[in-house]
């Protein structure tokens, strides 16, 4: 795990590299070269996981020295892929070398074949050409800037914005207000994207031309005819599998364990594998909150005989590190979860430099409230109707979830419809906040539901599908990854496996989701492993007591934060609209907790970070 920076015709120093040095504390490298007269610039910093030795040391240059290589990842089956380049000779043991090796031998399809996790940029000297690759499920980020003759890319965004002028993005600004973040390829830059998860960018270099394709398609398969009892023992053992893959390093691994079911199957194969003691780490709240899962994660780790440590995020915390963990994952968040995760890795870090974690399971077993709002849609009879009669009632509407589901059933168009089970802001307070009339939210559903082929699939399976290669990768995955190596700490997800993954998209789906039940193959296999008071808990999703502070002192101190004039955050949101969202959030309303967590990550990000960098248009 590293970070990795470069560019052609746009001179990278060694400053800017420093940028990223908390990705790779343990070594750097930049070189410079000439690809027909074209200057280009490698630069990487080094996380030592697997091979600690110079042999796995990058820029990598292939022994002919045609081919170039930066790699920021992990490729779990990477010994397997060895076994079909038989004539290398190979200076090390790091999947680095394997990833250079196998993408000369097979070409860029070679990057289908990778099981891990992983951004890559591959340079033909001869050919003139520069690949960037981002994995399937976009665990790993990669930014790029490309104009003209010029391309500059890296796995945070600091560096290229050093090297460009930036403005801001008025209507990703209004997506995120819709989704809670930003989908690839846009970013709040107008001159910044991200690269897609599954896709690959070629740039000519002697043509100026660039082109981004996706890599990761789903094809329709039929369901595979098996059984529930031989599905169930098929899914363990596959489980299994992909955590012992995922213990594979050279330092020490923990575990991020929190009171539900995931993260205790992690725990549970990494402690039978892992051949020292395994090492937990919990994160909770001080007294009796309902979020607090520090005493179930107790009882986890003393069943399984972990080691375990634990720390507490209290209000005081939560104020002080706001602005800190919004300027680390670089993007403005509606995820509460971030504060508690920042809390999370800087204790881990102090330990172990590899956790696994549990996330990565609800998207494609099923997990989530709005697949069972989707598998009701199903059956409902005149939805539309049925849903404008309920939102009267006062009961239903105060809980935020129900509020989305009963909006989407408004909707008999299938993308329509999605974008209101995520959507955080209705559109109308969306124009009252910024004064764009309409978010363009559905493109970037449409364009995940097209290239998974949704059309093809059952609508609640076309959601689980769009929210594996889209609102995963670019909000949850997103701040793990950038809050994890910020300490240096690199976080690996054993549920997105690709195999595993590929296994439960061809299941029935009675055997992962009904009405009323969720993730049901997973919770069955895990009754043979588990005990039953952990399988039955109360599932808190990594909950924080966000909408109890927003009430109280932290929420006054924020709301005269955001409805000050004069402000980089003033110019481009209404702030007296702001004043009525934390006024009736305050005031005994129903929660607006998201919605005021989603203006404070912008305000601390325009005000904190980038105000003096960018300008509105």
């Amino acid at each position: 795990m590293c970070g990795i920076l470069g560019g052609v015709n746009i001179f990278i120093t060694e400053k800017q590299l420093d940028m990223i040095s908390h990705r790779g504390p343990d070594g750097y490298g930049l070189e410079e070269l000439l690809v027909h007269n074209n200057p280009v610039y490698l630069g990487h910093r080094r996380l030592s996981i697997v091979d600690l030795s110079p042999a796995g040391a990058q820029p990598m240059r292939s022994s002919c020295g045609r081919y170039h290589l930066l790699f920021n990842g992990e490729i779990y089956n990477h010994q397997a892929l060895r076994q079909e380049l038989t004539d290398v000779e190979f200076r090390g043991h790091s999947d680095t070398e394997t990833v250079l090796y196998y993408l000369i031998r097979f070409g860029m399809e070679g990057v289908k074949a990778f099981n891990g996790i992983f951004s890559i940029a591959f340079l033909d000297v001869y050919e003139g050409k520069i690949w960037l690759v981002r994995d399937r499920f976009g665990v790993k980020p990669l930014y790029y800037h490309q104009r003209g003759r010029q391309l500059i890319f890296s796995s945070e965004i600091r560096p290229i914005a050093d090297s460009v002028s930036l403005s801001l993005n008025r209507e990703a600004l209004a997506v995120l207000l819709r989704l809670r973040y930003n989908p690839s390829p846009d970013t709040l830059y107008n001159e910044i994207n991200k690269l897609r998860p599954g896709h690959i960018a070629e740039f000519d270099i002697r043509k100026s031309t660039f082109t981004v394709s996706p890599f990761n398609q789903r094809k329709p398969r039929p369901a595979l005819s098996i059984s529930f009892e031989e599905a169930v023992e098929e899914y363990g053992r596959l489980v299994e599998n992909a955590i012992k893959n995922q213990l594979m390093s050279d330092v020490e691994v923990g575990v991020l364990l929190s009171g539900g079911i995931d993260s205790a199957i992690v725990a549970h194969f990494a402690a039978k594998h892992y051949p020292r003691k395994l090492k937990a780490f919990t994160v909770g709240y001080p007294g009796k909150t309902p979020q607090n899962e520090i005493e179930q994660s107790q009882y986890t780790a003393r069943q399984l005989n972990i080691e375990h440590f634990t720390t507490l995020l209290s209000e005081d915390d939560f104020q002080r590190n706001v602005s800190r963990t919004v300027g680390i994952i670089e993007e403005p968040s509606a995820t509460t979860s971030i504060l508690p995760m920042f809390r999370l890795c800087g204790m881990a870090s102090r330990h172990v430099k590899v956790v696994l974690t549990g996330q990565g399971a609800d998207e494609p077993l099923g997990g989530y409230f709005r697949y069972q709002n989707e598998l009701l849609y199903e059956k409902l009879p005149l939805p539309n109707l049925l849903s404008k009669w309920l939102s009267k009632v006062p009961a239903l509407t105060k809980r935020e979830e129900t509020r989305r589901a009963l909006m989407a059933w408004r909707e008999p168009d299938i993308v329509k419809r999605f974008d209101e089970s995520y959507a955080v802001f209705t559109n109308e307070e969306i124009e009252r906040l910024t004064g764009i009339t309409k978010s363009r939210s559905q493109d970037y559903i449409r364009y995940s539901y097209d290239l998974m082929q949704g059309s093809t699939n059952v609508p609640v399976e076309a959601m689980m599908q769009n929210d594996l290669i889209m609102n995963l990768s670019d909000d949850l995955l997103n701040y793990t990854d950038k809050l994890s190596m910020n300490f240096g700490l690199e976080a690996r997800v054993p549920f997105l496996d690709n195999d595993l993954v590929d296994f439960l998209s061809l299941l029935p789906r009675e055997y992962k989701l009904s009405l009323g039940r969720t993730k049901i193959i997973h919770k069955a296999f895990a009754h043979s492993i588990l005990k039953d008071t952990i399988i039955n808990r109360r599932k808190n999703g990594f909950e924080s007591p966000t909408q109890k502070w927003l009430k109280g002192a932290s929420g006054s101190t924020f709301r005269e934060l955001l409805v000050k004039p004069q402000t980089a955050f003033s110019q481009v949101i209404n702030t007296k609209a702001v004043d009525q969202l934390f006024a009736y959030h305050q005031q005994g309303g129903y929660s607006r907790e998201k919605q005021l967590f989603t203006l404070l990550s912008i305000y601390c990000w325009m005000e904190k970070q980038y105000s003096s960098a960018i300008t509105t248009v």
